[in-house]
């Protein structure tokens, strides 16, 4: 090992509290093995080895409000050296407790999912069917953070405030903010677009959520599995609302319609409409798959399966022709 030369020893002096190892080492062209022992030769290590350096709270809140000083702003976990992140947890528990105790802002987080948010009940069913038909899953990591958002977007206004009340009602929290997008069009999770005059959509932040709910989009057969069938009437409820219509055939006939694109969410309503004993007819138009039940009687029992059409502009069509 070469000796080392007096400035690097002086660098090391007077930046071993303000830089990490890594960048000390980075800085002077030193293996990080070298700078550490050396560190350690001169009783200037960081951690709980050193007797003339020994951490306790008071040293780890000053570490954080240097750290804050040094970035500007409240850090996060990735922000701050290992040591930092290791004394937090040893003293306070968590980086966050730590934070709090610094006086230092705590990025706020939607709460966890109670455990009876993991079993079946028909709101989580419904949940799952209008996810699969109008929902996203964002997953973002940058160096300051990994964020799990939820997002969900309708025409529908009434729509939009089922849901939520919905989602509350099983996850115990609701979303605050409903944004609003402008005219355009919007490419749907099924792979069709659709023009819109307004549009609402919300951001769900929560990583319990995200992962539980993925599951189904990861595989949505797998539904009819984790549904006994005294709640499927719920998720085909949400697939519906999601993706289907009312259209008005010739003669002033009805037929109550279902669009996707995707062949697995398609086998999903079909197995469903099987399940509860409707007969249908299966259509593809371009790579996308329309399903239609046509028998009149059908239809008045398929919207009494679903508790009612929850969406006005559909509730409209079929009270004036049935």
């Amino acid at each position: 090992m070469n000796n080392w030369k007096d400035n690097e020893v002086y660098f090391l002096k007077n930046n071993y509290n303000k830089f990490s190892y890594i960048e000390i080492s980075k800085k002077i062209g030193r293996s990080l093995q070298s700078v550490y022992w050396k560190a350690f030769e001169l009783k200037l290590n960081k951690g709980r080895w050193n007797t003339d350096n020994r951490l306790n709270k008071e040293k780890v809140i000053e570490m954080l409000q240097k750290e804050a000083k040094r970035l500007g702003k409240s850090p996060s976990l990735r922000e701050v050296p290992i040591y930092i992140k290791s004394a937090c947890q040893r003293h306070f528990g968590n980086f966050n407790k730590a934070k709090k105790a610094a006086g230092l802002k705590v990025r706020s987080y939607m709460k966890k999912l109670p455990k009876s948010s993991y079993n079946f009940s028909k709101e989580l069913a419904y949940i799952v069917g209008l996810i699969l038909g109008d929902g996203s899953f964002r997953h973002q990591k940058s160096k300051e953070r990994t964020s799990y958002v939820i997002v969900y977007a309708t025409k529908d206004k009434e729509l939009m405030d089922f849901f939520l009340h919905k989602f509350k009602k099983w996850s115990g929290f609701k979303p605050e903010k409903i944004s609003i997008m402008k005219e355009g069009y919007k490419r749907f999770p099924a792979g069709h677009y659709s023009h819109y005059n307004k549009a609402y959509y919300v951001q769900i932040c929560s990583k319990d959520a995200w992962i539980f709910l993925k599951q189904f989009r990861d595989n949505p057969e797998s539904c009819l599995n984790f549904f006994p069938i005294a709640f499927q009437n719920w998720l085909l409820k949400g697939l519906w609302d999601a993706e289907g219509c009312i259209r008005v055939q010739r003669k002033n006939s009805l037929r109550i319609h279902f669009s996707n694109c995707n062949k697995r969410i398609l086998t999903l309503y079909t197995k469903l409409l099987k399940n509860f004993g409707f007969d249908y007819s299966i259509h593809e138009n371009k790579g996308c798959f329309t399903v239609d039940v046509l028998n009149q009687s059908d239809m008045r029992r398929f919207i009494k399966l679903i508790s009612g059409i929850t969406i006005n502009r559909k509730a409209e069509i079929i009270n004036s022709k049935i």
